[in-house]
């Protein structure tokens, strides 16, 4: 609850009271049905309905007083049509899901709900496995046409859809999904619900936070990054700055949030454990440098848009139900309303200058993934950047 909002003190206190009392009233009414205690079970029940009756109007209170942080506490599940409702004439969401091997997709627009299977699962991971992403040497051409025939064909998008909201399910979760539709704005999230929460989470942003070449000892030096940052940032930190001590200053050190927080560092990931995955920042006497999953979710970080220009910081471990877990849920939980990360191992000076066309995009007043849109369509068009390995990660 510490990040797109902050409750008001009174109302979070009034919540965490009930909570206790619930949860103690739900023991008290066990213990009962346990001894076989009649009398006490009934009082036990008649206290918990008391308390749970309480709870749903204070819930009530904190939806009519502080919507978007009453969201984070207390989820509110959308009916169809108020997901339409929120949908532009130029807007789609698709809802992907594994069912018993196979594969479904949704497609919600403004005007229409279209459901259909697309597939089986086994067929997806067959050409994820002759793909190699990350290779600028593959011939990937007749690998994406089997990719887009499983996939995009099926969908049969209207033409007036611009705008592509995304919710993958297993191991779609690592397309680029932005190169399958290399037209279209393309966002990304881990579910529905958490893509509300960060649509209401937008506020007053200003100024970039640019971190580069911090001395990690975790890599070689990355000189160019110094420079990245430098060309993009309005605050910057580099070197010996750069410690995880430094970033935490500087990402409070402004009242509003900021607009972007750029990283262009090394990137160190477990996909085990996760919350050990973690971004090398310069060591200091309070810290080692290594800025862990962990440690991102204890931090406030109030940016409209984190950029992670670093080699693979969108794997993580796989959960069923809420995407991968790693540096790019963190970030959501710190505060960070979108994060742009990277599917595999980038190309430095590939990435530099995708970063240059992605930041002179964001400045001119592109949202940020028409920002991503206009690099990648960029990326394209130059003889030396145009294989996928370079832009659609």
């Amino acid at each position: 609850g510490a990040t797109l909002a902050m409750l008001e003190p009174e109302l979070q206190q009034r919540e965490d009271t009930l909570r206790v009392e619930e949860t103690f009233a739900v023991r008290r009414l066990r213990a009962a049905l346990a001894e076989r205690d009649g009398a006490a079970a009934k009082a036990a029940q008649h206290e918990l309905d008391r308390v749970r009756e309480q709870l749903e109007g204070h819930r009530d209170r904190m939806h009519a007083r502080q919507s978007a942080a009453a969201q984070l506490v207390d989820p509110q599940v959308d009916t169809l049509a108020a997901t339409q409702g929120r949908l532009a004439a130029n807007e789609a969401q698709i809802h992907f899901a594994a069912v018993r091997g196979g594969l479904l997709a949704v497609v919600i627009t403004r005007d229409a709900v279209r459901a259909m299977p697309i597939g089986k699962y086994a067929q997806l991971a067959a050409v994820l496995s002759r793909l190699t992403f990350e290779d600028p040497t593959s011939a990937w051409k007749e690998g994406w046409a089997a990719l887009e025939a499983l996939v995009v064909t099926p969908l049969a998008l209207p033409a007036n859809v611009e705008r592509l909201t995304v919710v993958p399910a297993g191991r779609l979760d690592q397309l680029p999904f932005a190169a399958l539709w290399p037209g279209k704005q393309v966002t990304l999230v881990p579910s529905a619900t958490i893509g509300r929460l960060l649509a209401t989470g937008s506020g007053s942003a200003r100024g970039v936070l640019a971190i580069g070449d911090p001395e990690s000892g975790q890599g070689p030096r990355l000189p160019s990054a110094a420079e990245e940052a430098a060309r993009v940032g309005n605050r910057t930190l580099t070197g010996k700055e750069a410690s995880e001590v430094g970033v935490h200053d500087a990402l409070v050190a402004q009242k509003q949030r900021w607009r972007v927080v750029h990283f262009a560092c090394h990137a160190q990931i477990d996909p085990t454990h996760p919350l050990r995955s973690s971004l090398g920042l310069a060591p200091s006497a309070d810290d080692d440098g290594l800025w862990t999953v962990a440690e991102i979710l204890k931090t406030r970080v109030p940016a409209e848009l984190v950029v992670l220009a670093a080699c693979s910081t969108a794997q993580g471990r796989a959960f069923e139900q809420e995407g991968r877990f790693g540096f790019v849920h963190a970030f959501f939980v710190a505060g960070a309303t979108r994060v742009l990360a990277s599917l595999w191992d980038v190309d430095d000076r590939a990435t530099t200058a995708f970063v240059e066309q992605l930041h002179t995009a964001l400045r001119s007043g592109a949202a940020p993934s028409e920002a991503l849109r206009k690099a990648q369509a960029w990326m394209r068009s130059q003889k030396a950047w145009s294989h996928p390995a370079h832009w659609a990660g």
